[in-house]
């Protein structure tokens, strides 16, 4: 089990830490955080535009998937830009003032949506996980207000992820030296999980659900179960499309393999998870190619994308040569799953037109694959190797580490 009485013991001491970490995040976004967006620093729109699109989505449904929001909504009076400009005191926050639900001055509600230009490029997921923010601002409540809720929510989903990597790795360890390379890399995880989460960056809940796809999957040997929550992972966010191996393995050893192999029928109970993780699925599917005519029509920011791949290119070279040091360890000391889920996210990393800093986030789960397939001792050097592979991604890829260095000494210099 995850959460044994020994695990617990072993898990206070982080918990606490984790805890401390939540609430000192908590009171910097409350009283730090600029208004009105509420995230540290004050230039991400994100979580805003996630809970505003929900209130979009009940009114409109699924026509902010293949249609521009500005489009779908009433388009919004003059005195109304005027007046928000004015309230939030932000000059360029009419960029964002997508559209409006109600046309009287007593229901009227500001929708402020980043790319409101373009259909909305995320799953229906992430829509249900902004409810509470979107409530409160259909209830009365401020914008910032609602923006201060979301970050908190973030930074919350955040804490409960570390502590779940923290059990993966550390508590669960037989061995001192993965527990020596888990506690170093899940302290150095969880500061960039919490750090985009008060940057208001939500992809922790979508991550949360791929580690315990693979757990699942992998380690408790119930794939199926593992396949359902990967299910739940890309209905709340497309990127975790990158672990589209996890579903397959699971399908396979769950399903398919005790029909060819034993001849045994699926039970009822594995039939419902099965089907759970496939109507979650499709449900992120539909909506995927409902936005896909607009998403592919993306500018290319990724500087390794397939269109302009060069071996000339010195970090080009040292990403790949990672690449294949990690896939070789793995192929020969055969952890097939950990490869599998090595090409498929290389494979999109350079089919994906846009990159950001805060998309490394989805490397984590990788770290944990490895151990997750087989805690052997030599599931040890395939950890490190394909570690390895994601500090270079993260170096030279989304060029994180300078962008968190540089948020952190900005948030300093704010306090």
């Amino acid at each position: 089990m995850l959460f044994t009485v020994k695990n617990w013991k072993s898990l206070k001491l982080p918990l606490f830490t984790f805890s401390g970490a939540l609430i000192l995040m908590t009171l910097s976004v409350i009283r730090f955080a600029p208004f009105p967006y509420r995230s540290l620093q004050g230039w991400n729109t994100d979580h805003c535009s996630h809970w505003m699109s929900a209130i979009a989505f009940a009114q409109k449904g699924l026509k902010i998937f293949d249609r521009p929001i500005r489009e779908v909504c009433e388009p919004l009076k003059n005195e109304t830009i005027s007046r928000w400009v004015e309230q939030y005191q932000v000059p360029q926050i009419h960029r964002y003032l997508a559209c409006q639900i109600g046309q009287d001055s007593k229901n009227e509600r500001v929708l402020f949506i980043n790319w409101s230009n373009t259909p909305r490029p995320y799953p229906i997921g992430v829509l249900l996980y902004s409810l509470p923010s979107a409530l409160l601002y259909v209830s009365g409540a401020s914008f910032d207000q609602a923006n201060s809720v979301i970050t908190v929510q973030y930074l919350i989903t955040a804490t409960i992820l570390a502590c779940l990597l923290w059990a993966l790795g550390v508590s669960t360890a037989t061995s001192p030296f993965w527990r020596v390379f888990f506690r170093v890399a899940v302290g150095f995880l969880s500061l960039d999980l919490l750090l985009w989460a008060a940057i208001g960056i939500y992809d922790s809940i979508s991550i949360l659900f791929v580690i315990l796809s693979a757990y699942f999957s992998f380690r408790k040997k119930l794939p199926l179960r593992g396949a359902f929550f990967w299910g739940i992972a890309v209905f709340l966010h497309y990127r975790a499309l990158w672990y589209f191996p996890i579903p397959l393995w699971s399908f396979w050893e769950g399903y398919l393999k005790p029909i060819i192999q034993k001849r045994q029928n699926p039970t009822n109970e594995s039939r419902s998870w099965l089907w759970s993780a496939i109507a979650l699925s499709a449900l992120s599917l539909m909506t995927f190619l409902l936005s896909f005519p607009f998403m592919r029509k993306m500018d290319v920011n990724n500087l390794h994308h397939w269109s302009q791949f060069t071996l000339a290119d010195d970090q080009s070279l040292l990403l790949l040569l990672a690449l294949i040091a990690a896939t070789s360890t793995s192929v020969l000391l055969r952890y097939q799953k950990t490869v599998t889920v090595l090409l498929s996210l290389s494979l999109f990393l350079v089919m994906t037109p846009e990159v950001r800093p805060w998309h490394e986030l989805f490397l984590i789960p990788l770290v944990f694959l490895p151990y997750l397939e087989d805690q052997k001792e030599k599931g040890l050097i395939v950890t490190l190797m394909v570690a390895g592979y994601v500090i270079a991604l993260k170096a030279y890829f989304f060029k994180s580490g300078f962008f968190l260095i540089q948020e952190l000494f900005r948030i300093m210099a704010s306090w």
